[in-house]
């Protein structure tokens, strides 16, 4: 199941929410959070003002005055100066590497020749099409290929074999042999300003390019973009694909990037009312143990979690709108979370039951007690 996102998201490949993604996750309000910010329904501090729920919308961190959840996941300066951003954009340049890095090390093993081939045919017979030809990547024809990566500790700088410069893109792999340069710059903003991101890096790197260029050097750069709410752009998928990582990998590594990036939004999230930021290990792969143990979120049992404060005579007030507590809820021994007319969650209540679901884990103050006939 996919989510439909139109206007300034329609280069973004949605983050790939299946019916067992939704059933058997452990963390239940990480799936919450994600549709909800689709919907920009997560409970920020500017809509629970708009709810009624608080006097003012400002920032817990910076003090901004308009706590969105855009301004929690991408724009809040404290935030950016604590580095939360920082380890979520390294988070996602961890999990892709070590696909990279496999797939580089086979590139220089099984090394493919690019010469052109004289093809000879029977008279009768037909050539084969351009399209039935085996599409090239750009490793081709070289088997001394290197790489690296740029972490925020890592304090590496730009292949000096190619030109001196101080400018660090994020990914880099080249060839000595073919003299021949690849780089890729990673931003994770939020999707509204995926263009403008990547418009910005281009214009960055434009004088690295000219500059490799003029020393002799082949030069293919790329800007990958990997959204706040799990989004990822076509030109993630597009540079995977030019360096010739199959189909299936290359959709296997942009569900793990996803899976990053919203976890660590998620936890961006969960940590915008607390003013002190510990360096948390990197997430990598995307595993929720790992994701988990990283964030510092110690969650109860399922069956904790129902039955310790159970809520089916309770109901969520919402400005307008009383909507009555969902069916009740059963434990499964093996596979988690068993909810009666599951697939019903989307349709009847517009993800309301996931965000009620939310609500109560969090143990936010939009859960209030309502009468079966209130009326409001």
């Amino acid at each position: 199941m996919q989510c439909n996102l139109g206007g300034p998201l329609e280069d973004c490949q949605p983050y790939r929410l299946s019916w067992a993604k939704l059933i058997n996750s452990r963390v239940p309000r990480f799936i919450a959070f994600v549709l909800n910010s689709y919907i920009n329904s997560v409970p920020t501090p500017d809509l629970r003002k708009m709810w009624g729920y608080k006097d003012k919308a400002d920032c817990e961190l910076c003090g901004h005055d308009q706590c969105t959840l855009i301004h929690i996941l991408a724009c809040c300066p404290e935030a950016l100066r604590q580095k939360r951003y920082t380890w979520r954009h390294d988070s996602v340049l961890k999990t892709i590497e070590l696909t990279l890095r496999d797939h580089v090390n086979k590139m220089n093993v099984n090394v493919k020749d690019t010469h052109k081939k004289i093809v000879f045919v029977k008279s009768g017979d037909k050539v084969r099409s351009a399209s039935q030809k085996d599409g090239g990547s750009l490793l081709d024809g070289a088997h001394d290929w290197k790489i690296q990566f740029d972490y925020e500790n890592s304090n590496v700088i730009f292949p000096p074999v190619i030109c001196p410069t101080s400018l660090r893109p994020d990914i880099v792999i080249w060839s000595c042999k073919s003299k021949v340069v690849i780089w890729a710059e990673l931003t994770c903003p939020v999707e509204e300003n995926i263009s403008e991101a990547h418009n910005r890096k281009e214009s960055k790197y434009a004088d690295l390019k000219d500059q490799a260029s003029h020393e002799g050097w082949t030069v293919y750069d790329f800007t990958v973009e990997a959204g706040a709410r799990g989004c990822v752009s076509f030109r993630f998928n597009y540079f995977l694909r030019k360096i010739g990582i199959s189909g299936k990998m290359a959709r296997e590594a942009l569900d793990k990037i996803a899976h990053t990036t919203a976890r660590c939004s998620f936890a961006i999230f969960i940590g915008s009312k607390n003013k002190n930021w510990s360096h948390f290990t990197l997430i990598d792969g995307g595993n929720e143990e790992v994701a988990e143990a990283a964030i510092g979120i110690k969650l109860k049992s399922e069956a904790e979690q129902v039955t310790s404060k159970p809520y089916q005579n309770r109901s969520i007030k919402r400005t307008g709108v009383c909507i009555p507590p969902p069916r009740s809820y059963k434990v499964k021994e093996k596979t988690g979370f068993e909810q009666p007319g599951f697939k019903c969650i989307l349709k009847d209540l517009g993800l309301f039951i996931i965000d009620e679901f939310t609500a109560y884990l969090l143990e936010e103050d939009i859960i209030c007690a309502a009468n079966e006939d209130s009326s409001e």
